[in-house]
């Protein structure tokens, strides 16, 4: 009996140190730490590469599975399989696909009709059957939104299925604790302004991640220790600190708190010079001590109390102190953008391109790197109350098993682990998230490690079939001919996605190296991916303009085209004042290519574009007046850009706001100094 067990304890041990598992998780550790270590920097391509990473990855792990692997049978978690092939399917066919025009116009009639207009003003664009889709419009971004949320999935079982020991996991959790605290140092040290006043910045988003996933585990693990200790709280709290400078002194981890120490003491000149720099010096206490919070020895129960209790005056110090309020808000911005799009959304990535109809400002995605906004309003945008609402179900969901399967467990080591992972994940769910600086994308990876760390210490030492996470295992023969199907349809389809994102963004930098013909097919073929993009309608109006200069064709098919273009960028990007004023100015020339109107039935307001003399007069005169209102200094451009064309007092006036007298007086010494 006893050689029975010890064959099936060194078969155990054998498989559980499957070398191909090693590498796997070693080569997948390194970069998925590396991007939270260097969170401030991040940015799409720097996503793009860890997804194709986690590709590579997945196919090594597939391949491994075929000729490295021991065993006849590759296990499998059942319905996850089914479920993430459902889920990759319906995410692809939404997001990469048109719906129906009826349908969109029940579920967003907003968007419906914009998409609607912009393609009966463009037919030489659009054809009717395109651009139906709320999504279709905004390819690239879609695909690559949407194969990062399939990515984060595979990372998600692939840490499921390699992690076979409890000492890798641990080393799995330890490391991300590791590159959370290096990158919160690196951010306070690099991108923290330490001479101007503190408002809400990347660096606070990066603490205030780092403290609702540290935290968290460090509270869970004090709860699973105390409940063993019978002492009353005064008593354990002055035993505690005095076993802690014992420990300090010539405790087994004591040139470790002595290397802590001194680094915490040379960090906190630097910290001192700012008003925050108490706070900051805490946190980093906190942070740099985790690693002792985060043990399940007996003899380190009392240093996890002790800095269990500094850990948690510190969240809540730094959680409800600093108000999270700054003069770069986008949150009032987005939540008119949300109103207008409540149930199906924009689409993934399609954010900056709706922004510009709601600011003066230029939107493109680097300005979300430098101001603040709520993330889950900006998922809101992206995706809809029916995509959010799918979320948070799943969210939920996921977190109501963790703790069904947790209060069945006695084990102070799983137990404590999955306490402090569903607090964090709860806490980044409802603060984490809450608002976002950056690249806001990048908590999707640290959520599905956390989700994966979660799913494994409740299973660690686990083999009953009684109490199930979510779904069952399944075998299946590892050369079968279902392994060898899913394994090549799933590595050929990521590959061939892959490959069209870096060709679409390879050729999206040479744009500026092209010819006049070829820049306007560049152009066109973007607004087919994204018709919402109003900087690419102006430049498209601005080469149709200049478009085969003094000849019958730039008057009977370019200039027309320049007409529509134009106003579709002012109607795309109505606070734009850049635009506004470069389409003003086109239709003082243009007017003036127009015949005068005869009759009265053609001074109708109704047209979008004009068609007379007199409404191009009136189409110039708005945008004047709408410049004027916001930019009172840019009179003298536009008394000079008038003049250049029309030597009218009147139409000087007319163009100027009705209730603004001193406008009016400053424009007519302009006029007079044209007449000298």
């Amino acid at each position: 009996m006893n050689r029975k067990r010890s064959s099936t304890a060194s078969d155990n041990q054998s498989a559980l140190t499957y070398k191909p598992n090693l590498i796997i998780l070693i080569c997948l550790c390194a970069p998925l730490n590396t991007t939270f270590v260097f969170y401030p920097w991040l940015t799409d391509s720097v996503l793009i590469l860890l997804d194709l990473w986690i590709f590579i990855i997945f196919g090594f792990w597939i391949i491994s599975q075929f000729f490295f692997s021991t065993k006849d049978h590759v296990t499998l978690i059942k319905t996850y399989i089914h479920y993430f092939i459902v889920f990759i399917f319906f995410l692809l066919l939404i997001y990469c696909f048109p719906i129906p025009a009826d349908v969109l116009k029940i579920l967003s009639p907003k968007l419906w009709s914009d998409t609607q207009w912009i393609i009966m003003q463009a037919p030489w664009i659009f054809e009717m059957s395109q651009g139906w889709g709320h999504l279709s419009y905004n390819f690239y971004r879609s695909l690559f939104f949407s194969i990062h949320g399939i990515a984060c999935c595979m990372l998600f079982l692939l840490f499921v299925h390699t992690i076979k020991t409890q000492l890798q996991l641990s080393f799995i959790i330890y490391s991300l604790i590791v590159a959370l605290t290096t990158g919160t140092l690196a951010a306070c040290l690099f991108f923290y302004d330490w001479t101007h006043s503190t408002n809400f910045t990347p660096v606070h988003h990066h603490m205030t991640i780092i403290l609702h996933v540290i935290i968290p585990m460090c509270l869970a693990l004090i709860t699973t220790h105390y409940r063993k200790t019978k002492k009353p709280v005064f008593k354990t709290i002055f035993y505690s600190i005095k076993i802690t400078f014992k420990n300090l002194i010539g405790g087994q981890h004591a040139n470790l708190m002595k290397i802590t120490l001194i680094l915490i003491l040379i960090f906190s000149f630097i910290l001192l010079s700012n008003d925050f720099g108490l706070r900051l010096i805490s946190l980093s206490l906190s942070i740099l001590l985790g690693g002792l919070l985060l043990s399940n020895k007996k003899k380190m129960r009392s240093l996890v109390i002790v800095w269990g209790l500094v850990g948690s005056g510190i969240a809540v110090y730094a959680l409800i102190s600093e108000p999270i309020t700054s003069p770069r808000s986008m949150d009032s911005l987005m939540t008119s953008i949300a109103k207008d799009y409540p149930i199906t959304g924009v689409g993934l990535g399609a954010l900056p391109a709706i922004c510009s109809r709601y600011s003066n400002i230029e939107f493109h995605s680097e300005i979300f790197y430098d101001n603040h906004y709520s993330a889950w309003l900006r998922l809101l945008i992206e995706i809809g109350f029916l995509g959010v609402g799918l979320c948070l179900t799943t969210f939920l969901m996921f977190i109501f098993r963790m703790y069904t399967m947790w209060i069945k467990r006695q084990n102070s080591y799983s137990s404590g682990w999955a306490l402090g992972i569903m607090v964090s994940l709860a806490s980044i769910g409802l603060f984490g998230i809450g608002y976002g600086f950056g690249n806001s994308y990048i908590v999707l990876p640290l959520i599905s490690t956390l989700a994966a760390c979660g799913f494994l210490v409740l299973h660690a030492g686990h083999q009953s079939a009684r109490q199930p996470f979510f779904y069952r295992t399944i075998l299946i023969q590892r050369k079968s001919w279902q392994m060898l199907l899913f394994s090549v349809l799933f590595l050929i389809c990521f590959i061939i996605f892959i490959t069209q994102l870096f060709s679409i963004k390879n050729t999206e930098q040479k744009t500026f190296e092209l010819s006049n013909i070829q820049v306007e097919t560049e152009c066109i073929r973007k607004l087919k991916k994204n018709m919402f993009q109003a900087n690419l309608w102006h430049d498209l109006a601005k080469l149709y303009r200049k478009y085969d200069k003094d000849t019958l064709n730039q008057i009977k098919i370019y200039l027309p085209r320049a007409d529509i273009c134009y106003e579709t960028a002012c109607y795309l990007a109505p606070q734009n004042i850049n635009i506004i004023f470069d389409a003003a100015k086109y239709w003082i020339w243009r007017s003036q290519t127009f015949k005068k109107s005869e009759n009265s039935t053609d001074l109708s307001n109704q047209d979008i574009i004009p068609k007379t003399q007199e409404a191009g007069i009136r189409l110039f005169q708005k945008k004047f007046k709408k410049i004027l209102d916001q930019e009172p200094k840019k009179l003298k451009l536009i008394v000079d850009a008038i003049w250049e064309w029309y030597k009218s007092d009147i139409i000087v006036l007319d163009s100027l706001p009705e209730k603004s007298k001193q406008l009016k007086q400053t424009a007519l010494e302009y006029v007079l100094l044209h007449k000298k």
